[in-house]
């Protein structure tokens, strides 16, 4: 441990009252006089007591404080040293480069360093001169002109980004690589790749609902095996940009349908079940139902592409052409329509009307959408044998005509 030899501090510190103990001044020596020592509260110095736990901390921690401070100076001595060469040498390729590539540049795997704008331009163009594509599809080989895909390279682009437009004392460090921009009309590379490739190959289809033979199925998906023009215009892309020649495998890739058949499981159970809602249509003494198959030749299925969605509806049309064969079979009658110059229908003999016809079409066909059972009645009357104009009249009429 370090000794301190400095003089030590003293401190006032209160005296004893001496008067109060005269007697044993006196005793002790005669000699002192007892009016020379004061009466009064007084103070003296006394030494202050050294605290050598807290001096040793206070060192220390001045002694880190220093290292700490000379280390800093030092690394910042040698980073500025470091960092005025690296500048000097930046500015010195700079000035030297000035108006061309500078070193550890590439376009691709070709080295531009030190290469003017023009020669940058010149040698891109010599290089994509002559340049093919390559198609490889199994053991066939094609080889295609880029020029006559209408693929263009804009080189003059990348000769400008190549070139330093401004002093940057640090720019020669990086290892700079540009890539050439690449212009494709995808549409003649997708019909390119469909005349020569898909011609021959199949598409996927999706899972559908459908009625075959006055039943409700779902015809299973199609698995597709075709090439992805997306695919092989990416490839091209990448290996011009890069300003190599494209050599593109033409793979055969499977094409999923959006839509299998388990999509379309809950769409054909609720079909069916629908169809097999109770319909009921009264006429006199008379109930007409709807068999299964009448009400399959109704059902109309609509498919969104692409989506499990199916749209099942029925054909208000066709339920009002069943209610007028119906009446018309009750009646006896064999019915037909005529038309005058105007191009309007016209009602002729011994023909009935229905008044709710509409109606109660609407209510099937909401019945049905809805698979709920209904009960419908129609409400019937006969014409007079006279000829009257249907073009305003909103109910449906059968003209019958007796044999």
């Amino acid at each position: 441990m370090d000794i301190d030899f400095a003089r030590p501090r003293f401190r006032a510190v209160s005296r004893i009252n001496l008067a109060a103990d005269s007697s044993h001044v006196a005793k002790e020596s005669p000699s002192v006089a007892i009016a020379d020592v004061p009466t009064n509260k007084s103070f003296i110095l006394t030494p202050k007591k050294i605290d050598y736990t807290t001096g040793a901390k206070a060192y220390k921690k001045k002694r880190r404080a220093n290292n700490l401070y000379n280390y800093v100076c030092k690394a910042l001595f040698v980073f500025g040293f470091f960092g005025i060469i690296l500048v000097a040498g930046g500015l010195f390729i700079n000035h030297k480069f000035q108006g061309r590539a500078l070193p550890l540049t590439y376009i691709g795997d070709i080295s531009i360093g030190g290469m003017t704008k023009q020669q940058i331009k010149k040698t891109l163009d010599d290089q994509f001169g002559n340049m093919m594509i390559t198609f490889v599809d199994g053991g066939l080989v094609r080889r295609v002109p880029i020029n006559q895909l209408h693929i263009t390279l804009d080189t003059g682009a990348v000769s400008e980004q190549a070139v330093p437009k401004r002093i940057n004392p640090f720019s020669y460090l990086n290892w700079q690589r540009f890539e050439v921009p690449v212009n494709i009309n995808d549409r003649i590379i997708a019909g390119y790749v469909q005349t020569q490739f898909n011609s021959s190959q199949t598409k996927s289809e999706d899972a559908q609902l459908v009625i075959e033979k006055n039943k409700l199925k779902v015809n299973g998906e199609l698995v597709g095996f075709q090439t992805d023009p997306k695919n092989v215009v990416q490839q091209i892309k990448y290996s011009l940009a890069r300003a190599s020649e494209p050599n593109i495998n033409v793979n055969v890739v499977t094409l999923k349908p959006k839509v299998i058949a388990t999509d379309l499981t809950d769409d054909f159970n609720r079909a069916n079940s629908l169809l097999q809602t109770p319909i009921t249509i009264k006429y006199g003494y008379a109930n007409f139902r709807p068999t299964l198959k009448q009400k399959m030749a109704w059902l109309e299925l609509t498919h969104v592409p692409g989506s499990t969605y199916v749209s099942i509806d029925f054909s208000k049309g066709l339920i009002r052409n069943y209610i007028l064969d119906q009446v018309k079979r009750m009646h006896g009658y064999q019915y037909k329509t005529a038309t005058n110059s105007n191009s309007s229908t016209q009602l002729q003999q011994n023909s009935f009307a229905i008044d709710n016809i509409d109606e109660v079409a609407t209510a099937v066909v909401n019945s049905l959408k809805t698979g709920i059972a209904v009960d419908q009645k129609l409400s019937v009357r006969n014409i007079d044998n006279k000829t009257i104009s249907t073009n305003d009249a909103s109910n449906t009429v059968a003209t019958a005509l007796s044999n």
